[in-house]
């Protein structure tokens, strides 16, 4: 099966500022606009097995040094205390940590349905230790996406041009109600074949117009360069494509279309993957066939071919010359 990596963006319990994350939490993220609060936005999705971050704002009249100018200090003695608590009876499987400030706190959640954050802030013990009022949070962790192949087998040898049997490659995408925005990365390869007398050698690659020479894998929509914002649905990989055998020398030959599908993301997957630092499309997560995250982008998960071979030119009947026997 084929691998890939985490996936992206965040939203956020009571969460301050990018900035306060910077110095506070120390992972580098210095975008506030990726941090919302719960009165903001409730509505929090995360894909599962994501490990996300979490603030809690600190009360500016405690720690007024909780400011850029300062280094969001906050002030020595406070405590956040912190619960994650997951259905009825309560209980949980989420994995909390602690590498930074705190006030703020790494959180894993394993399985799929509705996480409850709670944290109440606590004063230092000199100021008597009281405990302020609890907020909480509710974190969706929902399915990451797959697709299915709509295509009978693995592999189309030997079809003649013409009467090709496939005539479409088709992915069903498939993606909870409130995800959306996929990637798919996928390549399409188009090469010739020559016949050495005991096996098929590859001759010529070409791009998608089949009009000029292109190297391997011309026509790429990988994870450096994926389809963006796809729906949920079939999404046809060989729309507007003619299965059809490439002229060299003057003659038709074997043309071979390979589809390497390598994975999906999406707009939740890609959020899921914040802390893994991605800043382009290369470094973000996919996910495969299974719904697992791609461990190795260089590896195809499902690949389909195509081969389609001209007619044969049928030669010109040979007879006996009639002048055979004056030549005896």
């Amino acid at each position: 099966m084929r691998k890939f990596t985490l996936i992206a963006a965040l939203l956020v319990a009571y969460v301050f500022t990018a900035n306060a994350q910077t110095d506070v939490a120390g992972n580098g993220d210095t975008n506030d606009k990726n941090f919302v609060s719960e009165t903001t936005e409730a509505a929090d999705y995360v894909t599962v097995g994501a490990e996300m971050p979490f603030y809690a704002k600190p009360d500016p009249y405690f720690h007024p040094n909780y400011n850029n100018a300062n280094a969001w200090a906050l002030t020595a003695g406070f405590t956040w205390l912190w619960t994650v608590t997951k259905g009825a009876p309560a209980m949980t499987d989420a994995v909390v940590t602690s590498p930074g400030a705190e006030n703020y706190r790494q959180i894993e959640f394993p399985s799929v349905g509705d996480y409850v954050l709670g944290v109440k802030e606590k004063a230092s013990a000199a100021l008597g230790g009281c405990e302020g009022a609890e907020q909480t949070h509710t974190v969706t962790v929902i399915e990451a996406p797959t697709y299915t192949e709509n295509w009978a087998a693995a592999t189309y040898d030997n079809q003649c041009e013409g009467a090709v049997a496939v005539n479409k490659l088709e992915l069903t995408l498939t993606a909870n109600a409130n995800d959306g925005n996929m990637r798919l990365a996928y390549t399409l390869q188009i090469k010739t074949q020559t016949w050495s007398g005991t096996a098929w050698v590859d001759s010529k690659f070409y791009n998608l117009a089949k009009d000029n020479d292109a190297t391997p894998l011309a026509v790429n929509f990988p994870n450096t360069a994926p389809e963006t914002k796809l729906a949920a649905g079939v999404k046809d990989l060989s729309a507007g494509l003619a299965y059809d055998c490439i002229t060299e020398g003057g003659s038709k030959v074997r043309t071979v279309y390979t589809y390497n599908v390598f994975g999906v993301n999406s707009q939740i997957t890609r959020k899921s993957d914040f802390l893994s630092g991605p800043t382009t499309p290369a470094t973000f997560g996919y996910r495969i066939n299974d719904g697992t995250v791609s461990a190795d982008a260089t590896v195809a998960d499902e690949t389909f071919w195509v081969a389609v071979n001209p007619a044969p030119v049928t030669g010109e009947i040979y007879h006996v010359k009639n002048a055979w026997s004056v030549d005896l």
